[in-house]
């Protein structure tokens, strides 16, 4: 084989009888076993890339984090520096009437004459109240 083939296609081709013999003796396949392989190395490929994508995500993450925490950090303390606005309604302006001006006016206790002193505000006459009557209104019927 060696004269044949030379010495690196003699090892070859006894290396493939080796394998075939193999897989017939153990029943396995090298199709199957390669494309499990394959399969592996894709999983471990794509592991890997998501791996290095999430740490991306973090760090670009832990970024935002850190500018949002300046950035609240320098609004407290903007917030703490000013006093908060207060709104307040204006006090409510009671004008008097013209019913409470005329008693003040006319707000005496001497020179009211005798017959409206009952109307005037200084009179010490006080009014009794109309009387109660003493049955009830209405009672309901009984059943």
């Amino acid at each position: 084989m060696q004269t044949l083939f030379g010495f690196d296609g003699g090892t070859v081709l006894l290396l493939l009888a080796w394998g075939a013999g193999i897989s017939l003796f153990i029943g396995v396949s090298w199709i199957v076993l390669a494309e499990k392989v394959g399969a592996a190395i894709e999983a471990g490929f794509t592991r890997t890339w998501h791996a290095w994508q999430a740490r991306r995500d973090r760090r670009v993450g832990q970024e935002a984090l850190n500018e949002r925490e300046e950035v609240v950090r320098k609004e407290r303390k903007r917030m703490v520096k000013e006093a908060p606005v207060r709104i307040e309604a204006p006090p409510p302006a009671i004008e008097k009437s013209e019913r409470s001006r005329k008693s003040a006016r006319n707000a005496c206790s001497t020179t009211c004459p005798t017959s409206s002193a009952r109307h005037c505000a200084c009179s010490t006459k006080r009014r009794r109240p109309p009387p109660r009557s003493t049955r009830p209104i209405w009672k309901p019927p009984r059943a």
